[in-house]
C-alpha cells in the first residue's frame, strides 16, 4: 500500500530539506554548499545562503570560492571542499571532456552571438 501525503506535508518536507526553515546556520552545516550554490546575477548564491540563515555580512573571501563547474553556471563552494569538487567534476578522459563541451556554442550561434 502506498502512503498518502498531503500537498502541505510535501511542501513542509521540501522546506526542511532545503533548510529554508532555519533561523541561523553556518557554512559548515549549510547543505546547499555540499553540491554548490548557483551564483548567477549580482547576488544569487549570497541570497541562497542568507535564506538558509547564514549571516553573509560576516563571510570572508577565504571561506567560499566561485567555480564554473556544472550546469553552465558559476557555483559557490566551501573553499575547503574544492579538492573534492574538482575530483567530482574532472573529465574521465579527453573524449569525456569533448562530449561535455560538444555543441556548447550551438545556442550562441543560433542567437547570432
Amino acid at each position: 500500500m502506498v502512503a498518502s501525503v498531503t500537498r502541505l506535508q510535501v511542501l513542509g518536507f521540501r522546506v526542511r530539506a532545503q533548510q529554508l526553515d532555519r533561523e541561523s546556520g553556518d557554512l559548515a552545516d549549510t547543505a546547499v554548499l555540499d553540491i554548490g550554490a548557483q551564483d548567477t546575477g549580482p547576488d544569487g548564491a549570497m541570497w541562497a545562503l542568507a535564506m538558509r540563515g547564514v549571516d553573509v555580512s560576516e563571510l570572508s573571501d577565504t571561506e567560499l570560492v566561485r567555480v564554473w563547474t556544472i550546469r553552465g553556471a558559476p557555483h559557490l563552494y566551501r573553499r575547503t571542499d574544492l579538492p573534492s569538487v574538482a575530483a567530482a567534476v574532472e573529465p574521465f578522459s579527453d573524449a569525456d571532456a569533448g562530449k561535455r563541451i560538444y555543441d556548447a556554442t550551438k545556442p550562441l550561434k543560433a542567437a547570432g552571438i
